[in-house]
C-alpha cells in the first residue's frame, strides 16, 4: 500500500432546512433524526466522525433538543462530531451580497467558537445551484482555506461532464485535463483549495457490493487522476444521507469502519475526516503545484434559481441594504452622540434573514408554505433595521443646525460615494405648495406628488458619502421659481443629460445622450414574454429552447399619460393589459439626473411564462461585464448550455473600442442573458408550467403584485 495515496471519507447528513417542507418540519424531524442517528453511530463505531453544517441548525438543536445537544457537545469536544461549512446557514452563493456571505461566515464560525471552542475552515456546500466567482475572495478574506461540492456533476452539459465525457469546467488555466482538485482563484487573487468532484452526498457503500471501500478500483483511479494532474495523490469522498437529515446506513458505517481498521490491505490509506481536513493537511509545496481555475462555476441546472420567487429576492436585497445602512448610521451616531451601538438587535435582524439565504429558500425552490415563513421573517428584519436607522438619524440630526424658517428634514446617504438623487417625504394633504432649501440655504428643485394616494414632497438632494444633511421644507408660500431642464409629453422626455422618445406602443425607442452626442438604443427597449417549459425541475431550471425563441412583446392597448411634469422629476406613465396580466411602467428623469429610471408595477397572472426586459443597444461587443458583488465578471453571448449570467446591481456593455458604454442597473434582480453583441436582457419573472410537487405551488409562483426598478446609464470610456 502507498501511504501517499489517501481518501478522506467525509460522513455527512445533508438537511434542507426548508424545501418540500418548512423549518417546523425540520425541527420536528430532520434535526432530531440527525442528532439521534449520528450519536448512535458514533457510539457503535470508534472511527466514525460526523460532519454537519449550518450554525442556525445547531441553534435550533440547542433550543428544541437540549439533552441531545449536550451529548453532541461532548462528541464535538472529542473530535467525533465536526462543525462544517463555516456559515450561519448552508446558503446559496449567487443571490446573497458579498457582505451577506461574509456575515454568514462571521456569525456561523462565531457561534461555533462561542458554543464549542471550534471553528471550520471550509465552504462545505454539497448541494447548491452554482457558485459565483467572488466566493473564493470572500471566503479567503474570512480566513477559510477550502471549498468542496458534488453539485457540479448535475445535468447534461453542466460544468464537469457532458454526455460524451468531454470536460467543460472547471478547466485549469494551463493545458491539464479536468480539475477534481485545484486552486480556485477569486477576482482579487485570493484563492481556496477546491475539491470540485466529491461523490454524491448520499453515497452508500453497500450499493457498490460488499468489498471494503479502501479496495475500490474506482476511487484508486480518481486518486491517480489527482496524482497525475494535481501533483498530489489524495481525494475527498462524501458519504451519508441527503435532504431530510439523519445519517448514513449502518452498513455503510460498518464498511467504512472496516476500511479504517485494515490499513495494510488496501490500495490507499482511508481517513475518517472532517470536511476541511484535506485542505489543512496539504503542504505549501503541494498547494503551490495545484492547477489554477479563475472563473465562476455556473450550473445550468440552477439558472432558474436566480429568478424564481422574485418578491422574496427583492426583500432579501432590501434587508441587505438596510442592514448596511443601519450599521453605518449607528456607528456615526455613536461617534457624534455616544449612542449605544444596538449590536444585539442588529445581530438578531441579520440572523433572521440570513438563514433564509439557505440554498432552497432564497433560490425560490421551496414549497409555498415555506415562503409564508420566509416573507414574515424578511419583513420583520426590514422593520428592525428601519427602526434602528430612524433612531440613529435622529441622534445625528440633533448635532446639526436645524434652526431654519421651515421644517427641517434629515437626509441620510448610506452609500460610500457622494450622491445626488430624488428624495420623497410624506406631507399633509393641506400642503398646496412647497419650496426646499439645502444645508447652505440654496433652493433645490421640488414638487408635490401623489404616491399610492399619499401626498408627497419630492426634491433633489446632494449629500456627501455616509452622512446626514439637513434640508429645510417651506410650505404654502408659493411654488419655486427655479428654472428646470425637464420637458415632458406623452411621447418625449428630456432633462439636461438625456432625450427619451416613445413609440405608439409605449416602448422606449430612443435615448439620446446629449453629453456624449450618442444614441443609446438600436431598437425598442420593452417588456417581453417567453414561453417557460422548465418542467423537469420547474423552479430550478430555465431552458435553452425558451431563450432561443422569438419573444412576444407586451403590447395591448397602452394608455399613456404625463404623471409628473417637474421641476424635480418628470414621469410618463404607461398602462397595459396583456393576456391575464396588468403592466404599469413609469419612465422618469429627474433634474440633474444621469440615469433613466423605469419603475414597474406588475400584476402577474401568466402560466408557463418568463418575463424579460430587453435592451438593444447601439454599442457592440461580444463580451459584457456583470456585477458579481465583488468585482465584475466578463460574459459572452448566449450559447448552450451557458445562457444566463448571475448579476447583482448592474451589467455593462461597452463598445469594443472602449469609447462609449451603457450600464443596465436593477434594484432586485439576479439573472441576465446576452442574446447577441449589442443586446442585454434582464430576466424579471419566471413561472414554470408545473410544480415539482402538487402542494409546492410552483406553477403559480410569483403570481401577484411586483414592484421593481431598472435603469439605464450611459458613460464615455470606462467611467
Amino acid at each position: 500500500m502507498s501511504r501517499n495515496k489517501k481518501v478522506y471519507l467525509v460522513a455527512n447528513a445533508h438537511l434542507d432546512t426548508q424545501w418540500n417542507w418548512t423549518v417546523r418540519d425540520s425541527i420536528l424531524g430532520g434535526i432530531r433524526k440527525t442528532l439521534e442517528e449520528n450519536l448512535d453511530l458514533i457510539e457503535k463505531f470508534p472511527h466514525y466522525r460526523m460532519n454537519f453544517e449550518g450554525a442556525f441548525r445547531y441553534q435550533l438543536a440547542k433550543e428544541y433538543y437540549p439533552e441531545l445537544y449536550e451529548k453532541m457537545k461532548r462528541r464535538i469536544a472529542e473530535g467525533r462530531w465536526n462543525v462544517a461549512g463555516s456559515s450561519w446557514e448552508a446558503c446559496d452563493v449567487n443571490v446573497p451580497s458579498s457582505e451577506a456571505l461574509m456575515r454568514q461566515i462571521l456569525l456561523g464560525n462565531g457561534f461555533f467558537e462561542k458554543e464549542f471552542g471550534k471553528r471550520s475552515y471550509d465552504v462545505f456546500l454539497v448541494d447548491c445551484f452554482g457558485f459565483r466567482h467572488a466566493l473564493p475572495s470572500v471566503a479567503a478574506h474570512m480566513g477559510l482555506k477550502g471549498f468542496s461540492t458534488q453539485k457540479l456533476t448535475w445535468g447534461v452539459g453542466t460544468p464537469l461532464l457532458q454526455e460524451n465525457g468531454e470536460a467543460l469546467r472547471p478547466l485549469p488555466d494551463d493545458p491539464r485535463p479536468r480539475m477534481d482538485l485545484g486552486k480556485w482563484v477569486g477576482p482579487d487573487g485570493n484563492y481556496l483549495i477546491a475539491c470540485f468532484n466529491e461523490n454524491f452526498y448520499s453515497y452508500h457503500f453497500e450499493n457498490y457490493g460488499d468489498t471494503p471501500i479502501n479496495r475500490r478500483e474506482l476511487h484508486l483511479q480518481e486518486i491517480e487522476h489527482n496524482e497525475k494532474y494535481a501533483g498530489v495523490a489524495v481525494r475527498n469522498l462524501y458519504y451519508g444521507i441527503g435532504d431530510e437529515g439523519g445519517s448514513c446506513g449502518e452498513t455503510s458505517a460498518r464498511m467504512a469502519e472496516e476500511a479504517f481498521c485494515d490499513p495494510d490491505g488496501g490500495f490507499f490509506e482511508t481517513i475518517s475526516a472532517s470536511s476541511d481536513q484535506i485542505f489543512l493537511e496539504l503542504t505549501e509545496e503541494q498547494i503551490e503545484k495545484l492547477p489554477v481555475y479563475r472563473d465562476g462555476l455556473p450550473i445550468p441546472h440552477g439558472y432558474g434559481a436566480m429568478t424564481s420567487h422574485t418578491i422574496n429576492k427583492r426583500w432579501n436585497r432590501k434587508c441587505e441594504q438596510l442592514a448596511d445602512a443601519a450599521e453605518r448610521i449607528n456607528v456615526l451616531a455613536g461617534l457624534l452622540r455616544n449612542r449605544r451601538y444596538p449590536s444585539e438587535k442588529l445581530d438578531f435582524a441579520w440572523k433572521q434573514f440570513l438563514w433564509h439565504q439557505f440554498h432552497d429558500d432564497i433560490t425560490g425552490t421551496s414549497c409555498g408554505k415555506a415562503y409564508q415563513i420566509s416573507n414574515n421573517d424578511l419583513v420583520l428584519s426590514q422593520n428592525l433595521f428601519v427602526s434602528e436607522i430612524r433612531g440613529a438619524i435622529a441622534d445625528v440630526a440633533a448635532c446639526l443646525d436645524t434652526d431654519a424658517a421651515g421644517t427641517p428634514i434629515a437626509i441620510y446617504n448610506p452609500v460610500a460615494e457622494r450622491r445626488k438623487d430624488l428624495v420623497a417625504v410624506a406631507c399633509d394633504p393641506e400642503v398646496k405648495s412647497v419650496r426646499v432649501f439645502d444645508p447652505e440655504g440654496h433652493e433645490v428643485p421640488s414638487q408635490i406628488s401623489v404616491i399610492e394616494s399619499r401626498p408627497t414632497v419630492r426634491f433633489i438632494a446632494d449629500t456627501a458619502s455616509v452622512s446626514v444633511g439637513i434640508y429645510t421644507l417651506v410650505t404654502n408660500q408659493g411654488d419655486s421659481g427655479l428654472e428646470t431642464s425637464l420637458k415632458v409629453s406623452k411621447t418625449d422626455l428630456e432633462n439636461g443629460r438625456y432625450r427619451v422618445a416613445l413609440n405608439g406602443r409605449g416602448e422606449i425607442v430612443s435615448i439620446f445622450d446629449k453629453a456624449a452626442s450618442q444614441e443609446m438604443l438600436s431598437g425598442p427597449s420593452r417588456l417581453e414574454i417567453l414561453s417557460d417549459s422548465s418542467a423537469e425541475w420547474p423552479s430550478w431550471e430555465l431552458n435553452w429552447a425558451d431563450y432561443s425563441q422569438e419573444p412576444v412583446p407586451i403590447s395591448g392597448n397602452p394608455v399613456v399619460t404625463v404623471e409628473e411634469a417637474g421641476p424635480a422629476v418628470a414621469t410618463i406613465k404607461i398602462e397595459k393589459t396583456f393576456r391575464n396580466s396588468r403592466f404599469i411602467q413609469r419612465i422618469s428623469l429627474y433634474e440633474g439626473g444621469e440615469r433613466i429610471d423605469v419603475d414597474n408595477e406588475i400584476n402577474w397572472r401568466e402560466p408557463a411564462s418568463l418575463l424579460t426586459a430587453s435592451f438593444p443597444l447601439t454599442v457592440e461587443n461580444p463580451t459584457a461585464e456583470f456585477d458579481g458583488g465583488l468585482g465584475c465578471i466578463k460574459g459572452g453571448n448566449d450559447k448552450y448550455p451557458y445562457f444566463q449570467h448571475n448579476v447583482h446591481q448592474f451589467a455593462d456593455l461597452t463598445d469594443i473600442d472602449g469609447r462609449y458604454g451603457v450600464s443596465i442597473c436593477n434594484d432586485c434582480k439576479y439573472g441576465m442573458d446576452k442574446p447577441d453583441d449589442h443586446t442585454l436582457r434582464l430576466t424579471l419573472i419566471h413561472t414554470p408550467p408545473r410544480s415539482y410537487l402538487p402542494e409546492s405551488g410552483q406553477d403559480t409562483q410569483d403570481w401577484g403584485r411586483h414592484l421593481f426598478r431598472y435603469a439605464l446609464f450611459g458613460h464615455e470610456g470606462d467611467r
